[in-house]
């Protein structure tokens, strides 16, 4: 590595070679692979690249250090090429021991060929590597071998105003008058004229002279170190830095080679000097001599700096994909990394360093940021590097407390946003700088997932503010982030990071004025028209997020969003075969429409007592009258499996999913906003209305049916299928359980992502949703996941809806019945029977006794008393829904109906009256079920 480079560097390219041929030249690599010398030597190759690192002074580099950075490149990729060697070859070894039980014992995870070189790497040398690659390394004589040509063409542009056209050949003379020519026409140089004319000068070839002679001397001051102030010399100076006459082609630049090639790199300095002739000019034209000489130095040391630059470019890019490699190797359950891989203080130390690197470089970009393109593929490669390296530490820190990495974290987001909205400025007139933004965006948006995904962050002590800092930097990204929502490459990444802050920590009363000035929402929603199914999606799930608050919702109003959804919704294609198979092609418009009802249901909610409320829904009877029908059919098919005429649906599996299910949900939202308007009775459709709540009774009737404590749960409806289908549910799948219930849906979930029927779907999601307990000695045992819970949930949100908006239709008939002071049962609306209702009341007493009773009195999660209150209050309603079934229809309890929801109830109450926040339930649910069963009370049965 030190005494002859470039020999070890033909020695690297043959083992890469090697190594990228993989498993056709297994044996040969076998002894390398397996040798803890060899990897130690490349290691110690890599140290050494940072022991001899060069100074600033770049009089101190040599073609050598080039090199050594081109072979750390190399080894960077053989690295890469044999962790990911390593992990495929172990997955193939885990996936044949899968299909031979007998050989299951013996497989175990192998360890990594690469360890030493992983050690070497989790200490100080990571952030050593990190600061020495990323630093920015184009010095500013590459500018300054630039403002040089400039001063060498003023020079010429002279000397041939007067016919001297000295030894220059005749090619480079005519570009020379081109630019003449051009440069006498600048707006900036006729500028200078008519102020000079105002000194009383006169006589054109004098005034252009002296023009001349000023950007001359001025231009040879900023080589100097004197920056010209703005104004028409910067621009004239601008201008000329923008023609490049002495310079490759940058195609040629960023050939991949490892040789200066005879200084030829950037400027070819050889043919620059027979151009201009130097050799023929005479002692008497010594001053040329000069600024050529000048020139073509600090073109040399130019080149030497802007190929060591390069070169050392070349090897972060290697380093990168080594951590890409890295990154998906921490994932491979089959691969021992040495103490799990490089550690969390090391990635931290990393972040630092990679942080200031990339400020530092952009601070340089600043003065002269329309010319120097030189950057732009450093900025990348910083970007680049900062996001791989947050994604390797939000991985360590995926299942761990996370709360000491939130400097770090608000470090990241306060670089990134930063600099986003200094390139956001510089995009018009640099377009290599739209991938770093994209970078940063994707960044962002990482960091503000992960920070409001961790519970311990959320849960900082008072005296730490990270959450206050967090809301700040958020405020002032927004109209960064407003400006590239309008941007198409942009939209997706902008909006998503904007949804985001408005459901993180940042009160609306800050960020609606700062929308309403900087959001064009007009704009966007005509783009959305436009856009492709991807944007919609983002962009719908913002507006509903917006709509969630009064401000948003009016807003969204003021833009007539009602019109906005009826023409997108109405160039959907949806139909019944998409609603029976809702993992089919057209999941996206199911999504998209329950997005669009789920924004109608928000603006109903949030102006409920707003002055334009009738006009809300007016507009909302209006937009679903004309889908009434499809409501219909959806819904039917979701409850299809209950439908005993139907023995179509009954031989064929029913599929669901999480957005289906999402969408029923704003279905029965809306249908519970409009019941006390009589939708959709009132519209014209009286056998519609009497058919929708046929469908719905059918669809709780399939939500209570099943035994709750006893059966087997994995044969239970197996008629009824909703695996995890999108990465975030498939993640979701892998995550342990949280409210760990054994009733119920809770119960049930587990076995309905579990396909026996030919369903239609990948391999992986099945293979990932479906999980058996083998340790516990039941094979009906079903793991329970986080993603299983997260369905029982839905589920029981879907039934506290349907439990509304019977009850209001049940309020609106016995109100009618008083007026008329007579029950007319012929117009009676369609009610669910009791048994229906207590196989809803039996789930619901197991899954919360069960619950309160495993907490004991300690504290519930929020997630988990979010849930018991939703359970309860559904209880509750079911209540109210028998008594009044009971009393309207004459129907008597069924037989020891009595003592058993007695003693359900009773341990239910026992265990509740530990936890203080729920005695409204308790004295609730006790009212109610003295009404229904008067003899419990009075009894004392419930005490």
């Amino acid at each position: 590595m030190n005494r002859s480079p470039l020999v070890l560097l033909s020695i690297l390219d043959l083992l890469k070679a090697l190594w990228e041929s993989g498993i056709r030249f297994l044996f040969i690599l076998e002894k390398l692979r397996s040798s803890v010398t060899f990897w130690d030597n490349l290691s110690r190759c890599i140290r050494a690249t940072l022991d001899i690192s060069p100074i600033d002074n770049i009089d101190a580099i040599d073609e050598k250090f080039s090199l050594r950075y081109h072979c750390q490149g190399k080894i960077f990729e053989i690295m890469s090429h044999e962790l990911f060697l390593q992990g495929k070859l172990l997955t193939e070894t885990s996936n044949t021991v899968q299909d031979d039980p007998k050989g299951q014992k013996e497989h175990k995870s192998g360890p990594c060929r690469i360890s030493v070189v992983l050690k070497w790497f989790d200490n100080a040398i990571l952030a050593d590597l990190v600061s020495n690659l990323s630093s920015n390394a184009y010095k500013k004589e590459l500018h300054h071998a630039k403002v040089a040509a400039c001063l060498c063409i003023i020079h010429l542009i002279t000397k041939l105003s007067t016919g001297d056209t000295g030894s220059l050949s005749f090619s480079f003379m005519k570009k020379i008058q081109i630019i003449s020519t051009k440069l006498l026409q600048h707006h900036a140089f006729l500028a200078l004229l008519s102020q000079y004319s105002l000194h009383g000068y006169s006589g054109e070839q004098e005034l252009n002279n002296l023009v001349l002679n000023d950007l001359y001397y001025l231009i040879r001051g900023e080589l100097e170190g004197r920056q010209i102030s703005s104004g028409p010399f910067q621009e004239l100076l601008s201008f000329l830095l923008g023609f490049r006459i002495f310079e490759h082609n940058p195609l040629e630049q960023l050939q991949n080679t490892y040789l200066m090639a005879n200084d030829k790199f950037l400027f070819d300095v050889e043919h620059i000097h027979d151009e201009l002739g130097v050799d023929l000019w005479t002692d008497s034209d010594k001053r040329s001599k000069e600024v050529a000489k000048k020139m073509l130095d600090i073109m040399s040391k130019a080149n030497l700096m802007k190929y060591y630059a390069d070169a050392k470019l070349s090897a972060l890019m290697s380093f990168l994909k080594f951590l890409s490699v890295y990154k998906g190797a921490i994932s491979n359950k089959n691969l021992d990394l040495p103490d799990g891989g490089i550690s969390v203080a090391a990635t931290q130390s990393a972040i630092k360093c990679a942080c200031k690197s990339f400020e530092s470089t952009v601070d340089s970009l600043l003065p002269q940021a329309h010319t120097d393109e030189v950057l732009f593929p450093l900025l990348s490669g910083q970007v680049e590097l900062l996001l791989t390296l947050a994604r390797i530490l939000f991985h360590q820190a995926k299942n761990k407390k996370s709360s000491h990495l939130c400097p770090d974290i608000v470090l990241l987001m306060k670089t990134s946003g930063a600099s986003t909205c200094l390139f956001v400025d510089l995009m018009p007139s640099a377009h290599a700088l739209k991938q770093p933004v994209k970078t940063l965006l994707v960044l962002l948006l990482s960091s503000y997932e992960f920070m409001y995904s961790k519970v311990d962050i959320k849960d900082l002590p008072n005296d730490i503010n990270i959450f206050g800092e967090l809301a700040l930097l958020s405020v002032s990204l927004l109209p960064i982030l407003c400006k590239l929502a309008e941007n198409r490459e942009c939209s997706d990444l902008a909006v998503a990071s904007m949804d985001l802050i408005l459901k993180g920590s940042v009160p609306s009363n800050l960020w609606m004025p700062i929308l309403q000035k900087h959001f064009h929402l007009q704009t966007i929603l005509h783009k959305c028209q436009n856009g492709d199914l991807l944007s919609t999606q983002v962009i719908l799930n913002f507006l509903l997020t917006l709509g969630r608050t009064k401000d948003g919702a009016k807003v969204l109003q003021s833009a007539n969003i009602f019109a906005f959804l009826k023409l997108l919704l109405s160039q959907l294609s949806l139909d019944d075969s998409c609603l029976r198979n809702s993992l089919s092609a057209q999941v996206k418009d199911v999504n998209l429409w329950g997005l669009g009802l789920g924004i109608v249901a928000s603006l109903n909610h949030c102006l409920d007592d707003d002055i334009s409320h009738n006009n809300v829904v007016s507009n909302t009877i209006s937009f679903l009258s004309g889908h009434v029908p499809l409501v219909s059919s959806y819904l039917s098919t979701q409850s299809a499996t209950t439908h005993q005429s139907k023995k179509r649906a009954l031989s064929q599996k029913s599929q669901t999913s999480l957005s289906a299910l999402s969408l029923t949900e704003n279905i029965l939202i809306l249908l519970c906003i409009l019941a006390k308007y009589h939708f959709p009775r009132d519209t014209g459709k009286k056998e519609v209305d009497s058919e929708l709540r046929e469908i719905i009774i059918h669809l709780l009737a399939f939500i209570s049916k099943g035994s709750v404590k006893t059966g087997n749960a994995s044969k239970w409806n197996s008629s009824f299928f909703c695996p995890a289908v999108i990465k975030e549910e498939v993640a979701l799948n892998e995550k342990p359980p949280l409210i760990c219930s054994k009733y119920g849906w809770f119960r049930f979930a587990a076995s309905c992502t579990l396909s026996t029927a030919g369903v239609s779907v990948s391999p992986s999601a099945a293979l990932s949703v479906v999980r058996r307990d083998k340790t516990s000695g039941d094979s009906d045992s079903i793991r329970q996941t986080r993603f299983t819970e997260i369905l029982a949930v839905q589920i029981y949100r879907i039934a506290f809806l349907i439990m509304k908006f019977l009850c209001s239709q049940a309020k609106e008939a016995v109100k009618r019945a008083e007026e008329l002071e007579f029950l007319d049962l012929a117009h009676f609306p369609e009610l669910p029977m009791p048994d229906i209702l207590h196989g809803l009341q039996d789930q619901v007493v197991c899954i919360v006794t069960e619950i309160f009773e495993a907490n004991g009195s300690s504290t519930l999660n929020p997630e988990t008393e979010k849930v018991c209150q939703l359970l309860l209050v559904t209880l509750e309603t079911s209540l109210y829904m028998e008594l009044c079934v009971s009393q309207s229809c004459g129907i008597r309890p069924v037989l020891g109906r009595l003592e058993d929801f007695c003693k359900g109830i009773k341990a239910m109450l026992q265990a509740i009256e530990k936890h203080s926040s729920f005695e409204p339930f308790v004295r609730s649910l006790t009212e109610i079920t003295s009404l229904l069963y008067p003899g419990l009370l009075h009894n004392n049965l419930l005490m």
